[in-house]
């Protein structure tokens, strides 16, 4: 024990010594041994409580450090995407196919990066799930287009199966089930040479009113023996962990999922036969919607490629005004929505945006929510204010928008969100939702 530790044990042993009749000296010795241990034990554990207070300080602080460095590789690499997303709508269909292949890398690096992330929130407890309504096929079908050219480029069929989901609208976070299942779903087009993938739901049970949904990859791969079942849930663990093995990743993605599912109170787990398939799943609790739940920002659907078509020949011409303090960010930004025909006007800090809306108001504001001088959620409340504000659709634009995040972005007025890197598809799905108007009349 330390001297501070010990000088405290002597006036602890002072405080308990009580009188104890004379004559009686082995009476008195035992009592003296027995609390000087007892001292003993209270000060251990004293010393183990410190020792472990101090193991979580550092592993708080090891988790923001991950986060922070994650959060910088993040910006830069979501302005890579997003300029890599406009040189593919202008070159030659040659070089197209190279820049999608560079574009896909980058978005498997931006997985990665996104499962770092979530993986420190969680070991720091900051992890808070969403909570918007949603329909859990959307969440089938999202997946399935996500994979679906990996997939054709194997000869496999990816399918996808609801008929033991009922048809409700539930309450959750939609995409982070879209997250865990996508990892199921990647491993097994990654792991299957031939055959077919099929992406399930399935009412199970019912648990204080939350309704329980089972969801299930299954696929005709190479299946995994027993002995690899027993840790495949843990992390930094592969199924082949040899230097010699055909396969990459990062042994996060599984025990990522194991950690959403268990925040949405479900397990995971795997049946598997080697050289047969292999079925993962997950379980989630959810609850019934009601009619006052935010609903989620879609992920961007099969029908995108028609979707950018439908928005160059309907929004050219209209105006958007993007607050983004990022340099970088703000010109990709200004490209890709160049692309769509719109005219654009930049702000790079709050102030500037407000200014710039008094001074003629836009169709339709990006926002972004972080920004000097005024955030975007100030810079809303006082467009809401302006009579001129009142009705024109404003859209939250950050690198993650948190459950909180969201809900104060209602509660200001604002009309929807979308997350950095932005897809072509999704701005173009989001943007006719809200500028959308009958017989075309301009503002």
């Amino acid at each position: 024990m330390n001297r501070n530790l010990r000088r405290r044990a002597e006036q602890r042993l002072a405080e308990l010594s009580p009188t104890t009749p004379t004559g009686e000296p082995e009476l008195q010795r035992l009592l003296h041994e027995l609390r000087v241990h007892q001292i003993e034990l209270e000060m251990q554990n004293e010393e183990l409580r410190s020792l472990k207070d101090a193991a979580e300080a550092a592993s708080r602080a090891k988790s923001e450090f991950v986060a922070n460095i994650s959060h910088e590789v993040r910006t830069p690499l979501s302005v890579m995407l997003t300029l890599g997303q406009v040189l593919g709508q202008s070159v030659s269909p040659d070089l197209s196919e190279l820049v999608e292949r560079l574009n896909l890398a980058g978005r498997h690096l931006l997985a990665i990066i996104d499962d770092l992330l979530d993986l420190a929130k969680m070991e720091a407890g900051r992890l808070v799930l969403a909570e918007t309504e949603f329909d859990p096929r959307e969440v089938l079908y999202a997946v399935r287009d996500m994979l679906a050219e990996q997939a054709a480029a194997k000869g496999l069929r990816l399918e996808v199966d609801t008929t033991r989901l009922q048809p409700q609208q539930l309450l959750g976070d939609p995409l982070r089930l879209r997250q865990a299942l996508l990892n199921y779903a990647g491993n097994a087009v990654k792991f299957t040479e031939s055959g077919n993938i099929v992406l399930s739901a399935e009412n199970v049970k019912d648990k204080a009113g939350k309704a329980c949904l089972r969801f299930q990859v299954r696929d005709s791969g190479i299946g995994i023996d027993p002995a690899t079942q027993l840790r495949l849930f843990h992390p930094f663990e592969q199924g082949d962990a040899s230097p010699t093995r055909r396969h990459g990743g990062t042994g996060l993605g599984l025990h990522l999922v194991k950690r959403l599912a268990g925040l949405m109170g479900g397990e995971v787990g795997v049946v598997s036969v080697p050289e047969r398939g292999s079925m993962f799943w997950f379980s989630a609790y959810l609850s019934k919607a009601d009619a006052h739940a935010p609903h989620a920002a879609a992920a961007p659907s099969a029908a995108g490629t028609d979707a950018v078509q439908t928005a160059k020949r309907e929004l050219r011409g209209r105006r958007v005004l993007l607050a983004d303090d990022d340099a970088l960010s703000r010109y990709a930004s200004v490209l890709l929505l160049s692309e769509l025909g719109l005219e654009i006007e930049s702000a790079d800090d709050g102030a500037q945006a407000l200014l710039r809306f008094l001074a003629a108001p836009p169709d339709l504001v990006l926002m972004d929510l972080h920004m000097p001088v005024l955030d975007g959620i100030e810079v809303t409340r006082r467009i809401r204010a302006l009579p001129e504000g009142q009705d024109v659709p404003i859209v939250a634009l950050t690198a993650s928008v948190s459950t909180q995040d969201r809900k104060v972005c209602l509660r200001v007025g604002m009309n929807d969100s979308m997350e950095k890197p932005l897809r072509l598809e999704l701005v173009a799905e989001v943007l006719l939702r809200h500028m959308q108007r009958d017989a075309g009349q301009a503002r």
